[in-house]
């Protein structure tokens, strides 16, 4: 839901940069937003009825089709809103008074897509309700049962600040920003030095959101310190050992829905590890802390700063290729905005989704190896049986109480059978973490590189064609 999120920002950016509209009467636009909605619970309510007629009987079936009707639905959800836009309410919304002011044109313009994102969570609660009584009634020996079904309320809001909330408050913080920058800065600029101003500002409001945005996401996920004890004690000296900072290890309150951890944040002040409440209830302190040892890479391995810096740089390469073409070819309005918002997509789909599970694989050998460590003393990097065992359990564990499928296909982390089977072959042939680290350099360079190398050609372009040059800049 993350991504359909960020498509719907820049599908509404681009048509707004666009200026496209088939119609300014109220009445068409209106009856667009409400063809919109209807059709959004209609399809949700479709996938919700068919999943749950197979959960019991045949769950591999239900859960592809849960999967298949939320691909429509998404589907849906995304070209609906380009038609909302195109009929009358986005145009009105980016274009007419409610523009005049950072930030409210484009929520206004996203206003339908949100109310949609809402009621599909809506028509879904009795998916989610059959899900968590089937997990409480195949609860293991492995601690207490699963948390029940939250209320429809519960559930509803739970989504919108895990899968909404998440993504919308950094992408409003840069859309205020550069708002603002379009009304308020470049108006008082010339053709020829606004693309130097705005540029580099936009980078460095870019980055000012990556770096305080985790400050608002844990108050948002409703989370709270780790109490003291014996775990947070062990966690404690584990992270100095592995040489990581953060600000502080926090219990992430999901209702006992979410057994996972995660890390947020670039920098050691505004970096925050958290725990999730289930993960806490129903895991062993030394699972937890493999999950722990996991996260604590992503710190070490700067791999929050790495995506930020591939988003950065392909956004950057896209406007590169853009402006090349412009020039080459003199292609001119949707269609060259269009290409190059493709590339954008297909560059995050499938080259960030190639980076993302490298990282994840690092994460995953370094937790493997630093279990070894503690468990056998073995060398530093070196991939134990004991080690590369404790977390594989705790991959299937995490898998089979989250009710997922351990061959299910993961964009950004790749299945957990994938990831189980190389850690444990790995440990057979008693390796090392030096391949993939030595995979992951070479990742990080390939980025500062192609960084370099798209800013140098936006440079030349810019002073080839400076009139032209700040066109395919709004992509930012």
């Amino acid at each position: 839901m993350h991504l359909v999120v960020i498509a719907a920002f820049a599908i509404v950016r681009l048509l707004a940069e666009l200026d496209v509209s088939f119609s300014s009467r109220g009445i068409i636009a209106a009856g667009a937003v409400i063809a919109y909605l209807g059709g959004t619970m209609a399809l949700a309510r479709l996938g919700c009825v068919q999943s749950v007629k197979n959960l019991d009987a045949n769950p591999a079936r239900a859960h592809y089709r849960h999967r298949m009707t939320r691909l429509l639905t998404n589907i849906w959800l995304l070209g609906g809103l380009a038609g909302v836009y195109v009929l009358g309410f986005g145009h009105w919304m980016m274009t007419g008074p409610p523009a005049s002011l950072p930030l409210v044109g484009m929520l206004g313009a996203m206003s339908p897509f949100v109310a949609a994102i809402v009621m599909t969570w809506v028509m879904e609660y009795p998916m989610h309700r059959a899900f968590r009584r089937r997990l409480m009634l195949q609860a293991t020996g492995d601690g207490p049962p699963p948390g029940g079904p939250l209320g429809i309320g519960q559930y509803v809001l739970f989504n919108i600040r895990h899968e909404l909330l998440f993504v919308l408050a950094p992408i409003c913080m840069i859309v205020f920003f550069a708002d603002a920058l379009s009304l308020y800065v470049e108006p008082a600029l010339s053709p020829e030095t606004a693309p130097w101003v705005i540029l580099p500002a936009m980078l460095v409001g870019m980055g000012g959101v990556f770096i305080i945005a985790p400050v608002l996401i844990v108050k948002i996920w409703s989370t709270e310190p780790l109490p003291p004890g014996p775990l947070r004690e062990g966690l404690t000296r584990l992270s100095k050992g592995l040489g990581v900072k953060f600000r502080r290890m926090l219990v992430w309150n999901s209702g006992d829905i979410i057994i996972n951890a995660a890390v947020v944040g670039l920098m050691g002040r505004f970096r925050y590890v958290l725990l999730s409440d289930a993960l806490l209830r129903r895991m062993k302190p030394h699972e937890v802390q493999a999950v722990f040892a996991h996260e604590a890479q992503h710190i070490a391995g700067h791999h929050i700063f790495y995506s930020g810096m591939f988003v950065i740089t392909a956004s950057l390469a896209v406007t590169a290729v853009g402006e090349a073409l412009r020039m080459i070819t003199g292609w001119e309005g949707w269609t060259l905005e269009l290409f190059t918002l493709v590339l954008l997509v297909l560059a995050l789909l499938f080259v960030f989704g190639w980076i993302s599970r490298r990282l994840e694989r690092q994460c995953d050998v370094h937790a493997a190896a630093t279990m070894g460590q503690m468990l056998s003393e073995e060398p530093a990097g070196k991939i134990s049986h004991e080690g590369a065992a404790v977390f594989a359990i705790a991959l299937q564990k995490i898998a089979h109480l989250n009710g997922m499928l351990p061959n299910k296909r993961n964009w950004r982390h790749g299945s957990i059978e994938w990831r189980i089977q190389h850690i444990l072959t790995l440990a057979t042939g008693e390796a090392s973490t030096r391949r993939i680290d030595r995979t992951v350099r070479l990742i990080k360079l390939g980025i500062w590189l192609a960084l370099a190398t798209s800013i140098a050609l936006i440079v030349v372009l810019s002073a080839l064609q400076p009139a032209e040059a700040s066109g395919s800049l709004a992509l930012l």
